[in-house]
């Protein structure tokens, strides 16, 4: 037995030392020849290969060949030996029996084993620097690694499952039963007492790493760099040595070849069925052959093609170092058809330069698979105390599909199958029962069986759920990940920037030296490729760990990178939304546009010499904060951003050949687009280049343009039918059969399925099958999958093509041109050149009407689009009285149509609702209910225009949803007088012809707001003063000039005269009046004994207000001032009231026309539930003062009082003469000079206006009283 294992080791060294003989062979006809003398070389590494070599025992040992091509041209290689490895990880303190295990049991295979301590991120509280012990195990030959790792391990898997069913319990009771101590397995009593080592052995590492990259990784060793080889013989291993001065690369010889082949329709070619036409291929950019003459290709001026033939007997002579063959196959992974909503999923404009939001979600926020913990991990943390910040739980969805049966149903289906027989599994063979069936043969028949009771039961066989899941991301985890995709990112920053300084060729072209313009232009070629394969990789990470069998797979990680960037996305449109219109959404931009009265750009001076101004964006300072606010990361972060940040980018870059060298902020499509697009975007750019002005290039830009816009418009009617199909078709491959895909729908699985109609079933069946559609308009209603037709059906007779459009497009009565039913107007290219809002009345608006007077009001809100109405009566009995509002909707319409067009009138019928309320908060409610269904049903952006006697501040206050709208305000005024007895019938009546009216009011207003590029929301009641102001406001700033109000609307210093208000007692007296000698600050000194009996004193003043007691009252009154020795007629004996007010004069109701003296604090309007409501009525109409023409008024007399008491006289506390002099401290009579209108009874006043400010909500009134206080400090 032995003598037999001894053979077949030998015949197996024996096989791979002629196999690496005959490699070197190999190597040797193409240039490559080992270094056999000691010396120095200098290479650039081109490629590495494992290999087999003889050390000096005459033993084989694993190496790494290396081939060079030094400057000269010239090639060598050389083997480096290295001896190949992998770490095995034990249970706790069993290192030592384990490597006395192995190396008995593998003697001869295992060259040495060491302990390694490693940094296990697996291991409980790693993070405080507790590291795991693995045995290195490493070999001469990677054949040797093979057979120990095949013989390890199952003895692994097998101890990782037994590993997760056991627990600490478990562990304990095997230690009892077997005599040993009540200990854990990971403690140092069972571990050592087990007989079998191998079931001590818990985990392997790195055992699937290639041999020459395991290599390359450990030696730092990388393809495409200069190196310094020095060998000393065979008795050392070669050192090699990376030369960073270097890096202009040699020219290598370069095959490249293609294969033309025949091919079934609607297949990929197939190496089995199909033949051979045509092998073309080159080198080195020239054609070899053996009888050619030389030829020219030249496709555009700027790629020239003159070919000289070389003709060679054979290619032997070439030896060629790099192979390359050419595929047509792409892959499309762009769906034009398809809603963006649905099929991407995350977008963003965010970008930080010019990575995807993917990248800078890694690296924000730390987000790795290794950082995903749970509460266990957390728990066996050192660093998890109160308070620690260290943990961040994001929030992602978890989405599957589900059967509708129940577990009672599927329960009977299993009783079901067990009681029917099976077919055999050999012919001829016995029906087996379905518990003789493996597994898999069970879970099949179940899952078919289960199938066809959903679809016959429930209609579906699937149900999709969807869960919102929590996992937790440590941030203190080792950043090795994040590091590596940083270390990707700065590479490539570099990469581009040595590009651009290659890219100026302008030095070498003016000095002429085709040797440096060849030279420039390789380094160029260079750092484009590598900047562009750095970013391949970056942007690859993501991707990598929900790959089936991935190193690093975490779903958590998928999903939390996935649902965060949706959520910014998301929440960026919804924010565009309200101001603009999203165009298009991408990982790295978002086009949108914004109206043109948007601020765009401020500029700050800054005292920086070097920098005198700072340019801000004010719409990407807008969604930084956002995203600040609602994304940032907690305080522990990597530092590799502190947020995702905006950058506007939009330029284009041109050579000064005429070629695109840069291109920011417009989006050209390069995959997965229809071939219409593309031509349209590079044609695009290239008219920029013509012309020499501007407008000439405008000119020229707009005759591109309107070609492509008239294609549309004209549906290619003078165009072939051939010419259109590969303008608007689609190209789609299937990679898996069809059957693979079930019931899933897709534009490729329906195209695929037509073609099995009039071709043979067996066409579709096959994997690998090309799809070639295009999208028609029939039927029309229809998903887009269902309307995707294969272009092989316009190549197939006549009649068939016929006969298939009429069943596909179901239109029985086909004729014409079959073009004129493609989908023209569903083409992305329209959807970018002209969207809906370019059009006139395409703006869609929701009109809320609302008229109150006294404790009556009427509310009615109208959704066009839905043809939805719903009214509210507010009184103080629940009664509706109102009429049929259909019948009366439908006369006023018709009455309207005669004086108007169709155009202007809003939708014929309408649904009406009605209820009738007594609170006005259960109608504010119900009205924020319809506003946010309507919001969440995300149409399209939508304005409200409000038609209120209250100020639209007023109705946001219980409305808070109408902040999150554009609101217009309608300046129409309602002559409603709700005290007629049938006021729900009058106010209906004209609710309903003001909401006919609302289309001719909007249109006036949009035509105002273009003419005074005004928002549409901010024009004011009258429109003409306001436009004039305007207007002149525009001329002052356009020659310089200063505006005559400043920003905040103050007055000039000015004389101006108090005119007081007067408190009339006795009606029917004249409202007149003229000052007299007034005794003001002649009050007595008044005595501050019996505080408690003179406050019981003023507690009469209650009493006097009953009529019937007032003599008792005043005799009780006197005789207690008596007490407390203070005379009935004295200043201290009046009655002060302690709630201060202030009555505005003469305020004149615009309803009547009545006039009255109004006590601001103490006339107010009481509601039902017993609070004041902001608002003033006249006391002869019940109507509404206007609460902006008091406020006004109220400005001005804080003004006049602030300019009283600013330019007032100063008084002699003696004689009480004014002041004379200016200079003068002291009066002639020694007295003291003070104010005649004191501080105190300024700030008493400005207090009262501040107290009805607060309450009455008026901001601009509070203001002013700001800059009051702040300037008479």
């Amino acid at each position: 037995g032995f003598k037999f294992m001894d053979d077949a080791l030998a015949l197996s060294a024996v096989k791979r030392l002629e196999r690496s003989e005959f490699t070197d062979g190999m190597d040797e006809r193409f240039g490559f020849e080992r270094m056999k003398e000691p010396g120095e070389k200098t290479g650039w590494l081109i490629n590495m290969h494992p290999t087999e070599i003889l050390d000096d025992d005459r033993q084989m040992i694993s190496a790494v060949d290396y081939y060079f091509i030094q400057e000269d041209g010239n090639r060598f290689k050389v083997a480096l030996p290295y001896k190949p490895y992998f770490y095995i990880a034990t249970k706790k303190n069993c290192e030592r029996e384990v490597i006395s295990f192995l190396s008995k049991k593998f003697q001869g295979k295992v060259a040495k084993l060491e302990v390694v301590p490693k940094e296990d991120l697996n291991l409980p509280n790693h993070l405080v620097g507790l590291k795991r012990n693995y045995i290195k195990l490493s070999f001469n030959t990677v054949d040797d690694l093979v057979k120990v790792k095949r013989e390890i391990s199952p003895a692994v898997r097998k101890n990782r499952e037994r590993e997760k069913s056991n627990d600490a319990y478990t562990s304990m009771l095997s230690s009892a039963l077997v005599g040993g101590s009540l200990v854990t397995a990971d403690e140092d009593g069972t571990s050592k007492k087990m007989t079998e080592q191998p079931d001590n052995i818990i985990d392997m590492r790195e055992y699937d790493v290639p041999y020459h990259v395991c290599v390359s990784i450990d030696l730092k060793i990388h393809v495409a760099h200069w190196y310094n080889v020095l060998y000393r013989g065979s008795a050392y291993p070669p050192e090699i040595v990376c030369r960073d001065d270097l890096v202009e690369r040699p020219d290598p010889v370069v095959l490249a070849f293609d294969i033309e082949t025949t091919k079934l329709p609607l297949k990929f070619p197939d190496a089995e069925t199909d033949q051979i036409m045509m092998i073309s291929y080159m080198i080195d950019g020239q054609v070899k052959s053996f009888a050619l003459l030389d030829f020219e290709f030249t496709p555009k001026p700027e790629y020239e093609g003159p070919f000289t033939v070389f003709n060679e007997p054979d290619e032997v002579r070439m030896k060629f170092m790099i192979c390359i063959v050419y595929k047509t196959v792409t892959e499309c992974q762009h769906h034009p058809h398809q809603q963006t909503t649905s099929t991407v999923q995350f977008s963003s404009w965010i970008g930080c330069k010019e990575i995807d939001l993917i990248v800078m979600t890694l690296l924000d926020k730390i987000f790795f698979p290794s950082a995903m913990v749970d509460e266990a991990t957390c728990a066996a943390c050192d660093l998890n105390k109160p308070g620690a910040n260290c943990q961040r739980r994001m929030t992602w969805q978890w989405r599957g599909e589900i059967m509708p049966a129940s577990r009672s149903e599927f329960h009977r289906i299993q009783q079901q199958l067990e009681s029917e027989k099976f077919p055999a599994l050999f012919p001829n063979g016995p029906t087996r029962p379905f518990h003789v069936l493996s597994r898999e043969e069970q879970a099949r028949h179940e899952k078919k069986r289960l199938g066809d009771y959903c679809r016959k039961a429930y209609k579906k066989v699937h149900l999709t759920r969807l869960e919102e899941r929590v996992t937790a991301i440590c941030q203190r985890e080792n950043s090795f990940y994040v590091d590596t995709v940083q270390a990707f990112r700065d590479r490539r920053y570099e990469f581009k920037g040595l590009h651009k300084v290659w890219k100026k060729l302008s030095t070498a072209q003016d000095n002429g030296d085709a040797v440096e313009v060849k030279r420039c232009k390789n380094m160029e070629i260079l750092y484009e490729s590598l900047q562009l394969a750095q970013k391949c990789i970056l942007n690859s990470f993501y991707g990598c760990v929900m790959r089936k069998g991935a190193r690093w797979y975490s779903m958590e990680m998928a999903g939390i990178v996935c649902f965060t960037g949706a959520n910014i996305i998301t929440q960026a449109r919804e924010l565009i939304e309200q101001i603009g219109r999203p165009l298009e959404l991408d990982t790295d931009g978002i086009w949108c546009v914004l109206p043109n009265t948007f601020p765009e750009n401020f500029v700050i001076k800054s005292t920086n010499e070097k920098k005198p101004k700072v340019t801000i964006s004010y719409p990407g300072a807008m969604l930084n904060i956002m995203v600040k606010v609602i994304f940032l990361a907690p305080l522990l972060t990597n530092g590799i951003f502190n947020f995702y940040s905006v950058h506007i980018f939009r330029y284009a870059v041109f050579n000064e050949d005429g070629s695109l060298a840069e291109l920011k902020g417009f989006e050209v499509k390069r995959r997965g687009e229809l071939q219409l697009i593309k031509i349209f975007q590079s044609s695009v750019f290239e008219a920029f280049l013509k012309g020499t002005t501007l407008e000439e290039v405008y000119a020229s830009v707009a005759k591109v343009a309107d070609y492509w816009l008239d294609v549309l418009y004209s549906k290619a009617a003078n165009m072939p039918d051939a010419e259109l199909f590969e303008l608007i078709s689609e190209n789609r491959s299937m990679s898996r059969k069809l059957e693979d895909y079930g019931e899933r729908k897709s534009t490729s699985i329906s195209t695929t399925k037509c073609p099995a109609e009039f071709l043979c079933d067996q066409m579709v069946k096959d994997a690998g099958l090309s799809c070639r559609y295009v999208i028609s308009r029939k039927p029309e209603g229809s998903p887009v999958t269902e309307r995707a037709i294969p272009l092989a059906i316009f190549q197939a007779e006549e009649s068939v093509k016929k006969h298939f459009l009429r069943k596909w497009l179901k239109m029985p009565n086909l004729a014409g041109r079959e073009a004129d039913t493609f989908d023209l107007e569903h083409l992305e290219m329209r959807s970018l050149a002209q969207f809906s809002y370019l059009e006139p009345g395409s703006v869609r608006h929701i009109c809320l009407y609302h008229h109150s007077q006294g404790h009556k009001a009427l509310f009615g809100i109208f959704i066009p689009s839905q043809r939805k109405a719903s009214i509210f009566v507010l009184d103080t009995v629940r009664s509706n009285q109102m009429p049929n509002l259909s019948s009366l909707y439908g006369a006023e319409r018709t009455a309207l149509l005669e004086k108007t067009t169709e155009e202007l009138l809003p939708p014929e019928k309408h649904l009406f609702e009605v209820r009738a309320e007594n609170d006005v908060k259960a109608i504010y409610r119900t009205l924020q209910r319809i506003l946010l269904n309507y919001k969440e049903e995300r149409r399209a952006p939508t304005l409200i225009a409000v038609q209120s006697n209250w100020e639209l501040r007023r109705l946001a206050a219980g409305m808070t949803v109408l902040e999150e709208f554009p609101v217009v305000p309608v300046h129409v005024i309602d002559e409603i007088n709700y005290s007629v007895l049938d006021l729900q019938r009058h106010g209906a009546r004209r609710m309903i012809i003001h909401y006919l009216n609302l289309d001719s009011c909007l249109s006036q207003a949009f035509d105002m707001a273009r003419y005074y590029h005004l928002p549409v929301g901010n024009l004011p009641q009258d429109i003409s003063i306001f436009g004039s102001d305007l207007f002149l406001a525009h001329h002052l700033r356009k020659h310089n000039h200063l505006l005559w109000l400043s920003p905040t609307a103050r007055r000039l210093v000015m004389e101006s005269d108090e005119r007081g208000s007067m408190e009339i007692n006795s009606h029917g007296c004249y409202s007149t009046g003229k000052q007299i000698q007034s005794v003001k600050s002649t009050f007595l000194q008044s005595p501050h004994t019996c505080l408690m009996l003179f406050l019981f004193v003023m507690s009469l003043q209650v009493l006097s207000l009953d009529a019937n007691i007032v003599n008792q009252e005043n005799k009780l009154k006197r005789d207690l001032l008596r007490l407390v020795d203070v005379g009935e007629f004295s200043e201290d004996a009046q009655f002060h009231d302690p709630c201060k007010s202030y009555v505005l004069p003469e305020v004149i109701c615009h309803h009547c026309n009545f006039c009255r003296d109004l006590d601001l604090c103490k006339d107010p309007a009481v509601s039902q539930d017993g609070s004041v409501l902001p608002q003033w009525f006249c006391s002869n109409c019940q109507a509404q003062y206007d609460t902006e023409s008091i406020e006004i008024a109220l400005v001005e007399a804080l003004q006049k009082k602030l300019m009283s008491y600013t330019l007032q006289d100063l008084q002699c506390a003696k004689c009480k003469g004014v002041k004379e002099a200016n200079m003068l401290l002291y009066c002639s009579c020694a007295g003291d000079f003070s104010l005649s209108f004191t501080t105190k009874s300024f700030t008493e006043q400005v207090e009262v206006f501040r107290n009805i400010t607060a309450h009455y909500n008026m901001n601009f009134l509070l203001e002013t009283i700001d800059w009051v206080l702040s300037m008479n400090a």
